[in-house]
């Protein structure tokens, strides 16, 4: 029976070890990370592909609150932290003001080879609005010519692996133009524990938020693994509410 039981562990754990990508796990160094992802990239469009990214409902809410946060801020410019293969900004180019420029940020060689692969196949309109950046987020600091000011952030599946989060975070909302947004995702359901040394509850999230120069922070479901996070920028002169809100 405990021969039986252990197998039973094992299959478990060899179960785990193939649903959950490696780099999930918030031990994993960014060396390695990097890695990891470097390897992962030719694939990576799988993973857009799934059923899991193609709620249309969802994908309307995104686009609208960057679109408002790019002419409430007046600033048209979107950081993307985490870029990845540029499936956020592949998304909002044709969604946002055409004159809109785009900062793209990741520390996968690989994922930018694949981002610009795309890039190479569209207008050379776009082409030159988008600048790709080659950079460690946990060594980011916001203050450097890597961008200016911008009316959109975001970080997309990223946060929870930045042993710095708190100072990326600040970081963010010091680029970020009064009226702007910040768009992100929070580890949902029993996902935090592969982020247990990181995992942020919405309320300290939120408060972490306000600290940064934003209010009015809503979480919304997404996928099972994580759900949205909308925060905007409060004007010069507004007082921040720091209201924590969710919707279905």
């Amino acid at each position: 029976s405990r021969l039986i039981a252990l197998a039973l562990v094992l299959l478990a754990i060899a179960i785990v070890a193939v649903m959950i990508y490696p780099g999930e796990l918030s031990h994993i160094s960014a060396s390695l990370n990097r890695r990891l992802y470097d390897r992962a990239a030719a694939n990576y469009e799988r993973k857009w592909a799934s059923d899991a990214y193609q709620d249309s409902e969802t994908g309307e809410a995104v686009r609208s609150f960057c679109r408002d946060a790019i002419e409430a801020s007046g600033v048209r410019r979107v950081l993307d932290l985490g870029c990845g293969t540029g499936r956020a900004i592949r998304m909002l180019s044709s969604a946002l003001p055409a004159d809109t420029e785009f900062e793209a940020v990741d520390f996968s060689a690989a994922m930018l080879d694949r981002f610009r692969e795309w890039l190479n196949g569209q207008d050379p309109a776009l082409r030159d609005r988008v600048r790709l950046h080659e950079h460690d987020l946990s060594e980011w600091a916001g203050e450097s010519g890597t961008h200016g000011q911008t009316g959109l952030a975001i970080l997309l599946e990223v946060g929870e692996f930045l042993t710095n989060f708190e100072t990326v975070a600040r970081s963010i909302g010091a680029s970020v133009a009064p009226g702007g947004g910040l768009l992100m995702t929070r580890p949902a359901g029993l996902w935090w524990i592969f982020f247990v040394h990181r995992h942020q509850s919405r309320r300290s999230l939120t408060h972490l938020l306000c600290e940064s120069g934003f209010d009015d922070v809503e979480f919304r479901p997404w996928r099972s693994r994580y759900e949205l996070v909308f925060a905007r920028k409060r004007s010069r002169v507004a007082q921040s509410t720091c209201d924590i809100s969710s919707s279905a």
